[in-house]
């Protein structure tokens, strides 16, 4: 009889699946193309229910836009060398949230809670997306 406890020779560590740094290019345009979509369903249509300031919805679809061309032509271009060019995209990234929460602060008085929610989410999303992306750069050195 033994005291040591279970066994963990049959448990399996957790594994992602890991993604192609040519393939995180490609998600992070379709993320960036989503965004630039919705924020300009928003723009057009849902603005009453948000109440964001026109020009800052028009500067977050402008960058939505350059960052979505940015990663598909990093996607259809890059063959080696990739990792300065998702390093920028993930950086791009970060200061795009950064400029989404300073907008949610500087017009917290005059938003909805449903915009705050909505950008809540969406830069939970990128900040996902951006560990992925530093994590598959520091990885794959």
């Amino acid at each position: 009889m033994s005291l040591k406890g279970p066994s963990n020779k049959n448990l399996m560590p957790i594994r992602y699946p890991s993604i192609k740094p040519k393939n995180i290019f490609l998600i992070d345009g379709i993320g960036a193309f989503v965004t630039a979509i919705s924020l300009l369903i928003i723009y057009q249509f849902l603005n009453i229910y948000f109440l964001v300031p026109e020009n800052v919805l028009l500067i977050l679809i402008a960058i939505a836009i350059l960052f979505s061309l940015y990663s598909f032509i990093c996607f259809l271009f890059i063959k080696d060398n990739w990792k300065p060019f998702l390093f920028i995209i993930s950086l791009a990234n970060l200061l795009y949230c950064l400029l989404t929460i300073l907008f949610m602060v500087l017009y917290f008085q005059s938003i909805t809670l449903l915009a705050i929610l909505y950008f809540s989410i969406e830069i939970i999303i990128i900040f996902a997306l951006v560990s992925i992306e530093l994590k598959t750069v520091k990885k794959r050195k």
